[in-house]
């Protein structure tokens, strides 16, 4: 066969090497940009994809060596309407060969106005940037690409999925000279959390939300160009897709399907089969595809057949009904696998709260303490952590910009989730999450140590997370005993997600819940301890006792302005 090698970019070598050591015959390359033609890339020349030559088939290819997807996408648009056909005369070079990490792929450098600061990126058609100032986010659109921007942005608008499905976006007139032909504004979704920091139950939801995402961006001629899971997030209680730059005109194209049926569907077959520790594993290292062949030991005949259907449908798709069909069939796939059942030992733990919240005269010492200081303090963000159903941390949910319910327990959590669509708690956010190991920094796929001054592409949690008003209840003594933190480990952890005030519970060894820990080796676990080492990081303000008040104590703290970083 003979191969035709379409972009004459960084990638392109890469792209000769491999075909030159499969002994493969190449004809030349083609590229769009007039500058390159009767140019040279080592022995092949370079012309206009019209000078592509006939061939009967079966004796040619033509292989696409562009790695950006909008500019892949975008020649594979230009190729069928020539008349070619996608999977038998041309294909992605990057579906059959590796580019690895070329140098120059990245955005790279850029030069802005004093007060802006730049995202990293690979998108070579736009660049994320932040006024530093005001945190306002924009998206300068490099030519020759401001026409497609724009006609995304009309077809969004006219289905009414910006502000909704996807994330706010509005055209800008650039009065602050930044260096682009389009400037674009997107709303900033705050806090951000990531499909890894969800229950099963929530990314089952947010599957058969980007389902129909990609049925709505097909309807109306637009697609998606990259398919993994890190696109999205929960923003007032619904999914929000926020990488704009990530939607395509045409249709999605087959490599994307693929993906996306990867790193979506494969997690969630591990979650309804059990196998959670290995379903996060993936969600967590994206550079980590896993594909039928690591989940097939957990399905039955018929669900390893069924699967593979899909994925055949998925790799030829043409037309908009191709991707409505697998997006169809992903659906039915999912409805029959069954429903998630997730119980744990802590199931229904704090429905005392929530079932005494109507009425104040129920209310505990610990509940009037703890509403007090927040009725008080009235802070525009909040964090509890190990919240369980959250009735504390959701406590301002009428008046606080956002809360944030951090746990290892999926059922509560659910539950959280559940009342955020049912009673109007749209600003409780539940984050699948250990206090003990919150997500680290990532950059491109490992985890990172920020103190060393790399910037990552994921932000810690520890930074997303972090709140006006942190809730520490009824967790120092399971840190203590069960996870055999210190308390300096405690509290330290605590101020990492605070930046003003702590609100936080003691309980002494005499408690009737804590008999049953061993504790005969933790001398040094002492109220008196406890309170040397708060005051080292934090201001106690005031104490309350809490319920039952002989052997509980809340301490509000206010972070010394030592610690401020």
């Amino acid at each position: 066969m003979r191969y035709v090698i379409f972009g004459a970019g960084e990638n392109a070598p890469i792209l000769i090497s491999y075909l030159e050591k499969d002994g493969a015959e190449i004809w030349g390359l083609v590229d769009n940009n007039p500058k390159k033609w009767e140019t040279s890339i080592g022995q092949y020349k370079v012309y206009s994809p019209e000078e592509i030559p006939s061939a009967p088939n079966g004796e040619q290819k033509i292989l696409i060596s562009v790695s950006n997807r909008n500019i892949s996408n975008e020649i594979a648009r230009q190729l069928t309407a020539s008349g070619f056909v996608q999977g038998q005369d041309f294909e992605d070079g990057a579906a059959l060969y590796s580019f690895g990490d070329v140098p120059g792929r990245v955005s790279g450098e850029i030069e802005l106005p004093e007060g802006f600061s730049p995202h990293k990126t690979y998108d070579s058609t736009s660049r994320l940037v932040q006024m530093q100032a005001s945190n306002r986010l924009f998206r300068m659109v490099f030519s020759p690409y401001e026409k497609r921007y724009e006609r995304i942005l009309q077809s969004l608008e006219e289905q009414g999925l910006l502000g909704k499905e996807v994330v706010g976006t509005k055209k800008m007139v650039n009065k602050w000279d930044l260096p682009c032909c389009l400037l674009l504004e997107h709303q900033v979704l705050a806090p951000i959390t990531y499909s890894f920091e969800w229950t099963p139950r929530v990314f089952r939801a947010y599957v058969q939300f980007m389902l129909e995402l990609i049925r709505k961006l097909t309807k109306g001629a637009l697609s998606l160009c990259d398919g993994h899971h890190l696109n999205a997030t929960i923003h007032r209680g619904r999914f929000v897709f926020f990488d704009f730059g990530a939607i395509g005109e045409g249709i999605t194209p087959p490599q994307t399907m693929l993906e996306f049926l990867n790193m979506h569907v494969i997690p969630l077959i591990l979650m309804q089969k059990h196998q959670l520790e290995k379903a996060y594993a993936c969600l967590k290292q994206v550079g980590i595809i896993y594909t039928l062949a690591d989940v097939q030991g957990y399905l039955t005949q018929a669900e390893t057949e069924t699967y593979k259907e899909m994925l055949s449908l998925a790799s030829k798709i043409e037309r908009q009904e191709d991707v409505l069909e697998v997006a169809d069939r992903c659906e039915a796939y999912l409805q029959s696998l069954g429903n998630m059942e997730n119980l744990t030992i802590w199931d229904g733990y704090q429905d005392d709260e929530w079932s005494k919240a109507a009425d104040r005269t129920r209310w505990s010492e610990k509940m009037k303490g703890v509403a007090a200081w927040l009725d008080r303090l009235k802070p525009k963000t909040i964090i509890d952590i190990a919240g369980n159903m959250g009735w504390y941390g959701s406590y301002l949910h009428d008046s606080a910009d956002y809360a944030i319910i951090m746990d290892m327990d999926v059922s509560a959590l659910d539950t959280v989730w559940e009342r955020t669509k049912t009673e109007g708690y749209a600003n409780v956010l539940p984050a699948y999450m250990s206090f003990c190991s919150p997500t680290l920094a990532n950059y491109r796929d490992s985890y990172i140590d920020t103190s060393l001054g790399v910037h990552p592409w994921l932000p810690a949690a520890s930074s997303r997370l972090r709140s006006e008003l942190a809730l520490a209840l009824a967790i120092v003594h399971h840190l203590a005993f069960l996870w055999q933190l210190t308390f300096e480990e405690i509290v330290g952890q605590l101020r990492a997600f605070t930046t003003r005030y702590l609100i936080v519970e003691f309980i002494e060894k005499t408690d009737r819940y804590i008999t049953d820990f061993k504790t005969e080796a933790f001398g040094w676990y002492t109220k008196e301890n406890f309170e040397k080492e708060l005051s080292r990081r934090f201001d106690i303000l005031e104490t309350s006792p809490s319920t039952p008040n002989d052997t509980r104590t809340l301490y509000l703290c206010k972070v010394r302005s030592e610690t401020l970083p």
